[in-house]
């Protein structure tokens, strides 16, 4: 076998190989790493619209609630003041223990 048959055949099996490799990668992909991506755009998506709805429900949690403190002072200064009460005792019974 003469030298320029084996480097014939090298280049033709290095070039076997590149397009294998080519068609592995794009197989690869469409089928493997497209999917996954669009899963991920999908999770974001639904992560970003998840947390838009808890902050809407939370501004307007804080929005009911200043709107009922501005209403009835009274009553939440005295809420307020009962809720830090019973926080002050829990507090002062576990530091005892």
């Amino acid at each position: 076998m003469s030298s320029s048959t084996i480097r014939d055949t090298v280049h033709s099996i290095k070039d076997t190989a590149s397009d294998a490799y080519q068609d592995l990668k794009s197989a690869t992909m469409d089928h493997v790493v497209d999917p996954i991506m669009e899963t991920g755009r999908h999770i974001v998506s639904a992560a970003r619209h998840g947390a838009e709805n808890a902050a809407d429900y939370g501004r307007r949690g804080l929005s009911r609630s200043e709107s009922w403190i501005s209403a009835n002072p009274l009553p939440a200064t005295g809420l307020a003041f009962g809720a830090g009460l019973v926080a002050g005792v829990l507090l002062l019974h576990r530091c005892r223990r």
